[in-house]
């Protein structure tokens, strides 16, 4: 039978689950709250740590981000996000109206609300047509007030061009998010530590506590995930920066019945051969999915869930808090 899970509790700081992991009651919190996450490390200490405690503390962890050519699930209204330069036209543009990406060199001193004109002009015009000859550019100012800014006498704004953070509305391009698209860091950080998970949503966390931070670079855990090796690099770059300590990859350290090292498997195939459970596997389809939202579906908590927590469990199983 399959891992089954439903919901607990539904909160305005976290979310609770059950999954039941073949007759195992695994108890999750989905949460971007500092205290609910220092609350997670604190029981976990306390119920795992101390000198009644004869083995160091053993954690599956899993790291989640979402894929540079996805786009953002539940985009604010008439937003999207593009790697490269738009090269759409806008569907309510008059005939021969076209976008650029380029900033503009200069504006008409009066333009229409919101519109902007190129300096590159036709060979020969009337001034009486400009309105209707002039070429527009689509990219907006850095601030964005009600009323448009004011410009000298020159025709050149008197603030400077391009936004940094884009409002609603605006189009994201590749260059406008950094390197964000190119290695985007970790949206979610799940860690497990015995039937109690918790699913860290790391970019809508204001701020981290600093007990976590303690908790991920302990000499004397083992950390232990599976087909890691961007983990902890995706962590380091998000907003929180986060470090982690000894972080193994559970393939490395797995044998099957026959003593064959099992570091060429699945995760399926390592899960039921050493835990005797069949048909437990990382969907690609999931793992390739917005990790970005604020609300993870079922099907991304369940999995994420049995992830770090079977890490967890092949870790205990394999005593890797001896390598």
């Amino acid at each position: 039978m399959a891992p089954t899970i439903r919901i607990g509790g539904n909160y305005s700081t976290h979310q609770e689950y059950s999954i039941d992991v073949f007759g195992n009651t695994l108890s999750v919190t989905v949460t971007s709250d500092f205290a609910i996450i220092s609350q997670w490390i604190r029981d976990v200490e306390y119920n795992n740590c101390g000198p009644y405690y004869q083995q160091p503390l053993v954690v599956g962890v899993g790291v989640q981000w979402t894929p540079p050519l996805s786009y953002d699930a539940n985009p604010p209204p008439n937003r999207y996000y593009s790697d490269q330069p738009s090269r759409s036209y806008d569907a309510n543009s008059p005939p021969n109206r076209y976008y650029s990406d380029q900033p503009p060199r200069s504006y008409d001193a009066n333009p229409p609300p919101s519109r902007y004109y190129s300096n590159e002009l036709p060979r020969s015009y009337n001034a009486n047509d400009l309105q209707r000859c002039g070429y527009y550019e689509h990219s907006s100012p850095r601030d964005h007030y009600a009323d448009p800014p004011q410009y000298n006498y020159t025709g050149n704004p008197s603030r400077p061009s391009y936004c940094a953070n884009p409002y609603r509305g605006d189009y994201i391009s590749d260059t406008q998010r950094g390197e964000s698209n190119s290695d985007p860091p970790a949206d979610t950080l799940q860690l497990c530590v015995g039937s109690k998970c918790i699913i860290i949503q790391l970019g809508h966390c204001d701020q981290v506590p600093n007990s976590l931070h303690t908790f991920l670079t302990d000499p004397e855990t083992t950390y232990v995930g599976v087909w890691n090796s961007q983990d902890a690099g995706k962590l380091a770059i998000s907003k929180h920066q986060l470090q982690i300590g000894k972080l193994l990859d559970i393939r490395q350290y797995m044998n099957d019945s026959r003593g064959k090292s099992m570091r060429g498997c699945s995760f399926e195939e390592i899960v039921e051969e050493c835990m005797g459970y069949p048909g437990v596997r990382l969907d690609p389809t999931i793992s390739m999915s917005d990790w970005s939202v604020y609300n993870l579906d079922r099907d991304q908590v369940l999995q994420a869930s049995i992830d770090a927590h079977a890490c967890h469990l092949l870790g205990v199983l394999a005593r890797l808090w001896v390598v």
